[in-house]
C-alpha cells in the first residue's frame, strides 16, 4: 500500500521544490477529545503533517474510520459502518484566477493495516476506555487504493463584503462531492478567527459504503465551524470546532469535531 502511495505522489515532489515561504504543520481532528461529544469516531480520528512551500502544499495524513464507539460498546451490537485505517498523500497548488483564489490538486488514499488500530487501543488502555481492537477486527474494510483530484475556489461575496464565498469539488474513485458555503472573519482578543457555514452534496462515497457493513452515505451534509489562530514568533497555533451531521445516513445526531494544529515557519 505504501509503495502505491509513494509512486502516485512522486511526480508532484519536483513541483513542490520551488522557493517560497516555507512551513510545516502538524494537526489532528478528533471528536473524543472534545467537550461536545454527541457521537464518536466516523472520520474524526485524523492526524497529519503538511509541508507548504510558497504556493505548493504536500501532506501526509492518517485516519481511522469506525462505527460510533460510544454506542458500539460490545461485540454483540451490530456496527453502523465498517472499520478502516487510511493513509492519504495529497498535493495542492494555489493560484489566482481573476477575482478568485484557487487551489487545485490531486491525492491518493489507501485502506489497509498500518498499526493505527494498535495506537488507538494504546490510548484506550491509558485512559481506561473500552477494548476497541478486538471489537473492530471482524468489521474491517478490505484493503484498497483510490485516486482523485480536488479544486477549491474562494472570493469576496461582492466588492466590499465582509463575507467570502467558497466552493470545493472532489472527483475521485473513492468519493465524488461538491460543497459551497460562506465565511467571515471574527477576531477575538488578539486571535484571528473565521466562522463558516457550508452545505456538501455527496454523489459517491466508497469509504462509507465499504463492506462488510456497507453503510449508506448521507447525500447532503450541513456543516458549521469556527477557528482561531495566532502567531507566536515562528509558530502559529490554530484551534477550532466543527459541527455537522454524520456521513452515514442512519445516524441523524449532530457530531462535533475538535481540531488543533501547530505550524512552524522556516522563513
Amino acid at each position: 500500500m505504501l509503495k502505491h502511495l509513494i509512486l502516485a505522489v512522486a511526480p508532484f515532489l519536483t513541483l513542490a521544490a520551488h522557493a517560497g515561504e516555507r512551513s510545516l504543520t502538524a494537526y489532528f481532528d478528533n471528536d473524543s477529545i472534545n467537550p461536545f461529544r454527541f457521537v464518536d469516531a466516523y472520520e474524526t480520528h485524523n492526524m497529519g503533517l503538511v509541508y507548504r512551500d510558497g504556493a505548493h502544499e504536500l501532506a501526509l495524513e492518517a485516519a481511522i474510520v469506525s462505527p460510533d464507539m460510544i454506542v458500539y460498546k460490545n461485540i454483540y451490537r451490530v456496527a453502523n459502518r465498517s472499520y478502516g485505517e487510511l493513509l492519504r498523500l495529497r498535493y495542492e497548488r494555489e493560484m489566482t484566477m481573476g477575482r478568485w483564489e484557487a487551489e487545485l490538486g490531486g491525492y491518493v488514499v489507501a485502506a489497509g493495516q498500518f498499526k493505527l488500530d494498535r495506537i488507538q487501543q494504546l490510548v484506550h488502555d491509558v485512559f481506561q476506555l473500552q477494548d476497541s481492537y478486538r471489537q473492530v477486527q471482524p468489521i474491517r474494510m478490505p484493503d484498497d487504493v483510490w485516486f482523485g483530484v480536488t479544486g477549491s475556489f474562494s472570493s469576496d461575496l461582492y466588492d466590499g463584503s465582509s463575507y467570502r464565498q467558497h466552493y470545493r469539488a472532489q472527483l475521485g474513485s473513492d468519493r465524488v462531492a461538491v460543497m459551497g458555503g460562506v465565511e467571515r472573519d471574527v477576531p477575538f482578543r488578539g486571535w484571528n478567527g473565521v466562522a463558516s457555514a457550508n452545505l456538501e452534496a455527496v454523489i459517491r462515497d466508497k469509504i462509507v459504503t465499504a463492506p462488510p457493513i456497507s453503510a449508506e452515505f448521507r447525500r447532503i451534509v450541513p456543516r458549521v465551524g469556527i477557528e482561531f489562530s495566532r502567531r507566536f514568533g515562528k509558530a502559529t497555533v490554530t484551534i477550532g470546532e466543527t459541527v455537522s451531521l454524520p456521513t452515514i445516513s442512519s445516524d441523524n445526531r449532530m457530531r462535533a469535531v475538535f481540531n488543533a494544529s501547530v505550524s512552524w515557519h522556516f522563513d
